[in-house]
């Protein structure tokens, strides 16, 4: 098995088991309801050697727009499964749908750079592939507001600290992670980090690539907590290094807001590396990687 997909199954297993607390809200949305998003940022840039492959917009019914541009859900069909919308924008729509289990995309981009370094280093170059491999407008607009969803990410930390190593891996480097949380009755907001250098052999069947790169990966959401709507998302990041000898540079940023919220400032990019009791320390030669003990450190509110 891939060896950062060895990586990824214990933090999507523990999500599922996470999420499959019992579970009594529904989707507060209801037909006829519209929100409007703006995509504030959506591109992505791979290169390897000589090749190269960038995208700065996102598709939409048929037509590419470019960053900045605001788009209108309105809201078709609410069950207890999922909910249809209309997506719109400048006169062009398409027709969407958010399925309960799409809350697990949310932790997949907890390791994007991981999986996307994966994606890119074991498989041959060809433009269209690697163009698709950008994510386009990042928007996850609707989650059932039940205190699963949220303990999902409140107990991240805590869940797999309090179940021992789910998984060690050797590497050689060194990397970063951190995490942080504000939950208030207005915003339940989640922020992760992940920095350092990876140097290892990524292998699949038939291929494999000796890697050494140097990452940073910031990520952050925010939600309205009784109601499950997004108010923002943020990814951006960049690997940058060799890939089999070969000079490799990806970078990526995704910004979406629902009109009249902000996102704060990134928490933790901040910090002096490492914060010691607040970071996991991926260090050089036989290094264990434990996505185990991820370490959230709470900003306590009244509301906790």
């Amino acid at each position: 098995m891939k060896k950062s997909w060895k990586i990824l199954l214990p933090v999507i297993t523990l999500g599922l088991l996470i999420g499959a607390k019992a579970v009594s809200a529904d989707y507060t949305v209801k037909v006829g309801d519209i929100f409007y998003y703006d995509i504030i940022r959506s591109e992505q840039s791979i290169s390897i050697g000589i090749n190269s492959v960038s995208n700065d917009t996102f598709r939409l019914g048929g037509h590419y727009f470019p960053e900045g541009t605001t788009v209108t859900l309105n809201i078709t069909e609410v069950d207890p499964l999922g909910v249809d919308y209309n997506m719109s924008a400048d006169g062009y729509s398409t027709m969407k749908v958010i399925l309960e289990t799409d809350k697990t995309k949310l932790e997949t981009y907890v390791l994007r750079p991981l999986t996307l370094l994966e994606e890119v280093c074991l498989t041959s170059w060809n433009q269209t592939t690697f163009n698709k491999k950008h994510l386009g407008a990042l928007l996850l607009p609707f989650l059932k507001p039940d205190n699963a969803t949220w303990e999902t990410w409140k107990d991240y930390a805590y869940e797999i600290y309090n179940n021992g190593i789910f998984l060690t891996e050797t590497f050689h480097g060194s990397l970063t992670i951190d995490a942080t949380y504000t939950n208030t009755s207005e915003v339940f907001l989640f922020e992760f980090i992940m920095q350092g250098q990876l140097s290892d052999t990524l292998s699949a069947t038939g291929v494999h690539a000796v890697v050494d790169v140097d990452i940073i990966h910031k990520y952050q959401f925010a939600y309205e907590p009784a109601t499950g709507i997004m108010l923002g998302i943020r990814m951006e990041g960049t690997i940058s290094g060799t890939t089999n000898g070969t000079l490799l540079n990806i970078e990526y940023s995704y910004h979406t807001e629902k009109q009249g919220y902000n996102l704060p400032n990134y928490q933790l990019d901040k910090a002096t590396w490492p914060l010691a009791g607040y970071t996991i320390a991926i260090t050089f030669a036989t290094i264990t990687f434990i996505v185990a003990t991820i370490v959230v450190h709470k900003k306590y509110t009244k509301s906790n």
